[in-house]
């Protein structure tokens, strides 16, 4: 996938985490009151959002590969989509373990989502309740830019993102599952878990992986959305209900296993991909001919066997 779908990619699931954000604090500012909210209904509605971004995921996708550019996008995917296409995506390692790999990062992010109801329920003022987590935000989007762009620099995908989750959501999940006594302490873990975002580095990773299949590219990366907004609907409610609200036992310890699976299944990602590599090396260093390879070893010794 070229990089105009990949930046409208980002910019239709930012539109989808804006109005999430939007609830939340429309729920911290006063909803939970006027609609007298009670139990994990929160819950449920944040569950009935995300079903309804979810599904429209890989469709939405398979539409782009089809319809002309000027309509629904910058840049159109061309090629085909037959039984051919299914059978080498879902019988390559690529599906499998990149669609895994972004649900266990996605359930390690939507930690940060918790911040707004933890102020509320430690008795911060409204305005506090929003421009706090909107500070939060604010980090996110200058870290997932800081890592990208160190990423890009140093021309390495896997130890950005690992080093990345490990110093900072996984770092902040495991002082929220200690709940320390100072709030100071909690407020710093939540802007931890604000911290470690590495969407862009993760579909960039993923459109190198395919390189050769834009089609599998588009089906892979609009499974992994879909499959991560498909968790995120019921996710909540086994780990966050809002019942458990702020301390929520079985979440923030639940975030610190997503997020060592999620490094785990990063670096397994890497190994396989460069075993790929070397793979498709072999194979196109096997094509060549015998007789460019006997010119280039006489070449090589200073013969030449058109003379």
């Amino acid at each position: 996938m070229e990089s105009d779908t990949k930046s409208k990619m980002e910019q239709a699931t930012t539109t989808g985490s804006v109005v999430i954000n939007n609830i939340v604090n429309a729920y911290v500012s006063g909803m939970k009151e006027d609609l007298n909210i009670q139990g994990n209904q929160y819950t449920y509605m944040l569950m009935c959002y995300t079903i309804a971004f979810a599904v429209m995921q890989v469709p939405s996708n398979v539409i782009v590969l089809k319809v002309r550019p000027r309509i629904c996008i910058v840049a159109q995917v061309n090629g085909k989509l037959d039984k051919a296409l299914a059978k080498r995506m879902f019988g390559s390692w690529r599906w499998w373990v990149l669609c895994l790999t972004y649900v266990m990062h996605g359930q390690v992010c939507q930690g940060a989502s918790y911040f707004a109801i933890y102020l509320r329920a430690s008795g911060y003022s409204i305005t506090a309740r929003n421009v706090i987590p909107g500070c939060a935000n604010l980090v996110s989007m200058i870290t997932d830019f800081s890592y990208s762009f160190g990423s890009d620099y140093t021309s390495n995908r896997v130890w950005w993102m690992v080093i990345a989750i490990m110093c900072t959501t996984v770092v902040g999940s495991s002082v929220l599952t200690a709940w320390p006594a100072v709030d100071a302490a909690r407020v710093v873990a939540f802007f931890l878990l604000s911290s470690g975002f590495v969407t862009g580095i993760t579909w960039t990773w993923a459109n190198e992986t395919h390189v050769g299949s834009a089609e599998e590219c588009a089906l892979t990366i609009s499974s992994m959305n879909g499959l991560l907004y498909a968790t995120g609907s019921f996710m909540p409610i086994l780990i966050f209900p809002q019942t458990m609200a702020p301390k929520f036992e079985r979440g923030f310890p639940s975030l610190v296993g997503f997020g060592v699976a999620a490094c785990s299944l990063m670096l397994f990602t890497d190994f396989m991909h460069k075993r790929q590599l070397h793979l498709e090396a072999e194979q196109s260093d096997s094509a060549v001919p015998q007789s460019v390879m006997r010119s280039r070893l006489f070449q090589g010794r200073g013969l030449d066997l058109a003379v």
